[in-house]
């Protein structure tokens, strides 16, 4: 017997045994079969697992927070490409990085967490092209919202750019996947943003001499952020994404630099930075609503709220075996706050990473970093809105069956029973977890025929006369296309000849994985004999 598999390339060869059992002597052909079908599951299950070990894919767009080394190919004083950063990072046997903190960053953890091998390339590493299909990072350190922002670091990659860029990815992914491929690979993604504490503290800093042009009115300044980043999302939107994390703006009046800059006393953070931080985070939440109303039912947008994460950190510090919530580990407390590390000398450093929220004057430890992204990966609402990122990282549309359809359809994790979605339809309307309008005509005769499998016109009229289907609308009954090219039939090439025995080669055909259906199932599988 020969198993084949077109699509996988399967190819498995067996003799008969010496020895069989008697059922094997009685029924010869169903215990052919039965070995078969052991030896193809054999098969399928080593492929199936290669399937489902596929880990998310990460575009992660922002600041120095997510920074993950673009900044080191930049001309700019904005660098963390020296010692002691990246001392507590593995992976570069501690290292620079150009992460700014000692080990990994909140996009660094929360990619790990969710499957990733290995942490997204920066995009202008020379080899980032290899690694395209693992994620890249565009993230620049003092870049913000606005174009403007960091000019005093001489260069940055402003997110205006980082979008830009992405769609340099996005044109080679296309290149080597085709568009549809691409199409379905953007969808599986997940887009980070985390940007506009620059705009924030740039707009501080112009009211110091020689730092910046004059400082714009807080309420301007919140809205040309919120309008620039709408149109940025909109943008990324376009290019295919459909899982967005927009991380809110942390409490920047508390960090060693914002409170140093104001003269804040010990134990206080600066109330007016602080106020100004809500305000924008507030009408972010509002921008994100209205796109995750009007961008259709694939698309999603969760608010991370880094602000209260943080807040709590420092409040109830000790609570998270944390010593330390003022001063920076690395830096000093007082201008000109910089981290230094070389031979002898260096900044002021402590020796306990884990006991500090602050790793320098701007930028939190990898210990606080753990926290925020375990926090926003499983938190409830009041941390990510609607839906936490891991949630979101495994959504997938389903179709609710004719019964349901007036409820229209809903996102739902493949973690998640079918019973329990049914059971809360209408409780999850009223919350707004990710449940979208149905935008197909229910009483469409040619959507009936689809689901139904391709069936007759008249078997779906019998349908409806016996009460099963609700009345129909045949007005767009047409030609099917799939049905005259499913029954078309195959022409022989010369010479090729049908096996001779029952079971001598078995076709096996397993398809990609498709949205998840409605009783949990990604793929299916046919196998046809070349005899019968």
């Amino acid at each position: 017997m020969q198993v084949t598999s077109h699509m996988r390339n399967v190819s498995l060869r067996t003799s008969n045994p010496s020895f069989r059992p008697i059922h094997a002597r009685l029924f010869p052909k169903s215990y052919q079969l039965h070995q078969a079908m052991r030896v193809l599951c054999a098969i399928l299950s080593l492929q199936l697992e290669a399937f489902q070990s596929i880990a998310v894919t990460l575009f992660i767009f922002g600041d120095s927070l997510v920074d993950a080394g673009n900044n080191d190919y930049l001309s700019t004083l904005s660098k963390a490409d020296f010692p002691p950063y990246g001392i507590d990072f593995p992976a570069s046997g501690g290292r620079p990085t150009g992460r700014f903190t000692n080990g990994r960053t909140i996009a660094d953890i929360v990619g790990q967490e969710l499957g990733a091998k290995t942490f997204p390339t920066p995009f202008l590493d020379p080899d980032s092209r290899r690694d395209t299909f693992d994620g890249i990072n565009y993230a620049s350190g003092a870049s913000g919202i606005l174009d403007e922002t960091g000019s005093t670091f001489i260069q940055r990659i402003s997110l205006r750019r980082q979008v830009e860029y992405f769609k340099q990815t996005r044109d080679y992914m296309v290149e080597v996947l085709g568009a549809n491929r691409t199409e379905k690979a953007l969808q599986d993604a997940l887009f980070s943003i985390t940007a506009g504490s620059n705009d924030i503290i740039n707009n501080i800093l112009s009211s110091v001499p020689f730092f910046q042009p004059a400082q714009l009115p807080p309420s301007l300044l919140v809205d040309i952020m919120v309008s620039n980043l709408t149109s940025y999302l909109q943008r990324l939107y376009e290019l295919g994404g459909r899982k967005f994390v927009v991380v809110g703006v942390g409490p920047l009046g508390c960090i060693p630099f914002v409170r140093s800059l104001t003269l804040e006393p010990r134990g206080r953070c600066s109330e007016s930075v602080n106020q100004l931080v809500k305000h924008y985070n507030s009408k972010l939440i509002s921008m994100l609503d209205r796109l995750n109303q009007e961008l259709g039912p694939e698309t999603t947008f969760v608010y991370a709220n880094s602000y209260q994460v943080f807040w709590d950190i420092i409040q109830n510090h000790e609570q998270y075996g944390i010593e330390n919530s003022e001063n920076a580990c690395c830096g000093g407390d007082f201008p000109p706050l910089i981290c230094y590390r070389v031979g002898k000398l260096s900044s002021a450093f402590c020796e306990d990473r884990s006991k500090f929220v602050f790793w320098d004057a701007y930028h939190p430890t990898e210990a606080v970093n753990k926290i925020i992204a375990g926090k926003l990966l499983d938190g409830d609402t009041s941390i990510c809105y609607p839906i936490n990122i891991r949630f979101m990282s495994d959504l997938v549309e389903i179709d609710i069956p004719w019964r349901y359809q007036s409820k229209g359809s809903i996102k739902m994790s493949k973690h998640h029973n079918i019973k329990r979605i049914k059971e809360s339809l209408t409780t999850m309307h009223g919350i707004n977890v990710g449940i979208k309008r149905s935008v197909k005509n229910e009483k469409s005769f040619m959507l009936w025929h689809r689901r139904l499998g391709h069936i007759f016109i008249d078997r779906i009229k019998r349908l409806v006369n016996d009460g099963v289907l609700e009345t129909l609308d045949f007005i767009d009954f047409s030609t099917c296309v799939d049905c005259i090219n499913g029954k078309q039939t195959n022409k022989y090439k010369n010479g090729a000849k049908r096996t001779s025995d029952v079971l001598e080669i078995i076709h096996v055909d397993i398809s990609d994985p498709y949205d998840i259906s409605f009783n949990g199932q990604k793929y299916f599988i046919t196998f046809i004999d070349d005899n019968t």
